[in-house]
């Protein structure tokens, strides 16, 4: 992985020029509250059930309707005990997510490679950060600095970190390494300043460069609710497309069989034209059965086929808020005074949200191409007793 673009933009938002291809981002380390601590269990099916009453016995806790916002990572797993690391992501405010929804989301701490047995301290966003790992390389905790120098309060913050996980029986041994990460065109701190730190915590201090970020073999499960809301309304209206290219492929299917008919029907026809000249009694006949093939017309004539008619009405209705409860469809010929008359008419009955949804259906049919040559009784919607709003609209030709 290299680095693509740079930018001192704090709000993803802001971001432009966004590579194409899938997108996964990484919440900063100030936005993720890191709570780990060793399960008396190696039952992996009881691991997120404990996480969960762990991150409130610390007075971590997410809100009601606002997405996955926490994870569980299961950093060893014994027998009969398990190290785990739970966290809790802060719900993201206005601004902080990317106009491209990413396909997944992580935490940067876990997208950087770290040595073992090692304190390692960086800036994200101005302010200084650290993660700890152990002995065998695991990060078992990070977490972001309230300061932006490399001072003694610093130093106190990382020590107390270091303190309760040895408490927890997490570490074993004080990390031997404190590492100090700065980026390229970033002013590092003053190495006087890196050795008092290391002196205090009991390590080696080293300046070095922070590595490029490579991403876990498996992201995390994390899932802000507006990401989560975009994700469902995308797989409805595939289905909903689903749905649509399934009566497209009947309704074709229909035609097909309908037009076969029709080319059968044709050639006893042209056969009995044939026989015309010849027999009064069979041309007779034919014109009966004539008269009997145009009283077919309204199965045959494709363009106001039932499900055509419903087709170019549900393309004119908004995708959301409102439902189509009933349509009527009717092609058939009515008897007048001077014969026969082809009548169409189509009536759709159905309810919205708001009022402005099916008076924007309304509009949209008496705007319709395909409906141009109806007459329309389109009058305005009527409240419902439950706080939505009825509307019937029919067409007629």
């Amino acid at each position: 992985m290299r680095l693509v673009k740079g930018t001192n933009e704090r709000e993803a938002l802001s971001v432009d020029g966004i590579p194409g291809g899938e997108l996964i981002m990484a919440f900063p380390v100030r936005d993720v509250s890191a709570a780990p601590f060793i399960a008396a269990t190696g039952d992996a099916g009881m691991f997120s059930d404990l996480a969960d009453l762990h991150l409130e016995r610390c007075g971590l806790r997410g809100g009601e309707d606002a997405g996955s916002l926490t994870d569980c990572f299961t950093l060893r797993k014994e027998e009969e005990e398990a190290l785990l690391l739970p966290v809790l992501l802060a719900q993201p405010e206005e601004g902080e997510l990317p106009r491209k929804s990413p396909k997944g989301f992580d935490i940067s701490a876990r997208c950087l490679p770290m040595p073992a047995s090692a304190t390692i301290l960086w800036r994200e966003f101005g302010r200084w950060v650290f993660a700890i790992t152990d002995r065998s390389g695991q990060m078992v905790y990070f977490q972001a600095l309230p300061g932006a120098m490399i001072d003694e309060q610093l130093a106190r913050e990382i020590k107390l970190g270091i303190a309760q996980l040895a408490m927890q029986g997490i570490l074993v041994e004080s990390p031997e390494h404190l590492i100090v990460w700065s980026e390229e065109g970033e002013i590092p701190p003053a190495p006087e300043a890196v050795e008092g730190v290391a002196a205090f915590l009991g390590a080696q201090g080293t300046l070095s460069r922070k590595p490029s970020p490579v991403l876990p073999s498996a992201l995390s499960s994390l899932l802000p609710a507006d990401v989560r809301a975009e994700r469902v309304a995308k797989q409805k209206a595939r289905q909903v497309q689903i749905g649509i290219a399934a009566a497209l492929v009947a309704y074709l299917a229909g035609i097909g069989f309908l037009g076969y008919q029709y080319m059968q029907e044709k050639k006893v026809v042209a056969a009995l034209e044939a026989k015309l000249a010849n027999s009064s009694p069979e041309a007779l006949a034919v014109q009966e059965h004539m008269a009997k093939w145009g009283e077919l017309e309204p199965l045959v004539e494709n363009e106001y086929y039932p499900i055509e008619m419903f087709f170019n009405a549900y393309q004119a209705a908004p995708k959301e808020g409102l439902k189509i409860l009933r349509a009527e469809m009717n092609n058939q010929y009515q008897v007048q005074s001077g014969g026969q008359m082809l009548r169409r008419n189509i009536q759709l009955t159905g309810e919205s949200v708001q009022a402005s949804q099916a008076v924007v259906f309304g509009e949209n049919l008496q705007r319709s191409n395909y409906f141009d040559g109806f007459n329309k009784d389109i009058p305005s919607p009527n409240p419902t007793n439950n706080d939505r709003w009825s509307f019937n609209y029919t067409a007629t030709q």
